[in-house]
């Protein structure tokens, strides 16, 4: 996940440049509704290090039979594979090429898409109907200079490698493709240049992006808030897995709500406006879909406001709560399927309502 301030990458994105009409509408909006303006997002706290240890793992139960069950070991065999660092151009192509082999091995077709600084990596089933609706899996695969990133953001690539393989051969209404974004760490670049050729969002139904998710702590009050809202949060410790959507596709969102009790319970979070009022929400690939209209959802174990190694050199594998990271796993996948069924109306809901105070 990319932390920037909103003014510093607002200037370099142009999907993010608001109309000064909109400005207006906005700004007497906030006056009529006398709230005090929205900080912007602040830098994580700085945290010690702590020694890596997580809590003794229960073993969970597994998912109802009939749910497409996700492997913990294969997804720490994926974590292992990428657990490097993700900067330069050798390095990211090192990632690329673990990405696309495995899913060539399990029968998808996968393309690279160049941009001026970097590769996006895309892969479909060879049978797939191009006029089908079509669900993405995504995630960032690149990291920060000095980091391994394997919360950050190898554990959602391992986990959308994962649900390649378990939904790979279902047969569905709508078709499933995996996109692993370059980039994202230098301003949402990679998803930026995607979603700016039309052709890459033809019949695009939704999107679940897939943003760290596997770190958990246990610590009264270890869970922070995003500054400027205030979440009612399961608990007062993070050990839930968060789901954010605009509330313009809250179909998407709502599809997330988790009713299992031996998986991880889900926070889901609808963002008004954009999240022009909350920028902390907006730094991940989800937002540029967000901009184009088109439904998308950060999965996310709530990075900095949680995991004390985030962009640190110490966000290493051995740091994971594995059952959250295979119950988070198993929870996109099992929304994943029933995406696919085609059975719930993905469109954009109706205009949202704002009452004044």
């Amino acid at each position: 996940m990319v932390f920037q301030p909103w003014h510093g990458w607002g200037k370099r994105s142009r999907w993010m440049k608001v109309s000064g009409l909109f400005a207006l509408v906005l700004a007497l909006t906030l006056l009529s509704c006398r709230t005090s303006p929205i900080p912007e997002p602040s830098p994580p706290v700085t945290t010690p290090e702590i020694s890596g240890t997580v809590p003794p793992q229960i073993i969970q139960e597994p998912p109802p039979q009939g749910s497409p069950q996700v492997s913990i070991e294969r997804l720490m065999e994926h974590m292992e594979a990428l657990n490097h660092e993700r900067f330069t151009d050798t390095d990211r192509q090192q990632a690329r090429d673990y990405a696309s082999q495995t899913l060539q091995a399990e029968g998808w077709i996968t393309r690279e898409q160049s941009f001026n600084t970097g590769i996006n990596l895309t892969a479909q089933r060879p049978d797939a109907d191009p006029n089908a609706e079509k669900i993405l899996v995504a995630a960032h695969y690149d990291s920060i200079k000095g980091s391994r990133g394997a919360d950050d953001n190898a554990s959602g690539v391992a986990a959308a490698l994962e649900i390649a393989r378990v939904l790979g051969n279902t047969s569905a209404a709508r078709t499933l493709q995996i996109v692993l974004f370059d980039q994202e760490e230098a301003q949402l670049l990679g998803s930026s240049a995607y979603v700016e050729n039309a052709s890459n969002l033809e019949n695009v139904a939704g999107v679940s992006v897939l943003e760290m998710l596997g770190y958990t702590c246990h610590t009264a009050g270890c869970q922070q808030q995003p500054a400027g809202l205030s979440i009612a949060t399961p608990s007062n410790v993070g050990d839930f897995l968060a789901i954010v959507g605009d509330t313009e596709h809250r179909p998407l969102l709502e599809a997330f709500e988790q009713k299992e009790s031996d998986l991880p319970v889900t926070l889901t979070v609808p963002v008004p406006l954009k999240g022009v009022l909350s920028p902390m929400l907006l730094l991940s690939d989800h937002t540029p879909f967000w901009y184009k209209n088109v439904g998308a959802v950060m999965v996310t174990d709530t990075a900095f406001l949680r995991n004390p190694h985030y962009h640190r050199r110490s966000d290493t594998p051995d740091t994971f709560d594995r059952t959250f990271f295979q119950g988070a796993t198993q929870i996109v996948a099992n929304t994943t399927a029933s995406l696919l069924e085609g059975q719930t109306s993905l469109s954009s809901s109706a205009p949202e309502q704002h009452t004044q105070l």
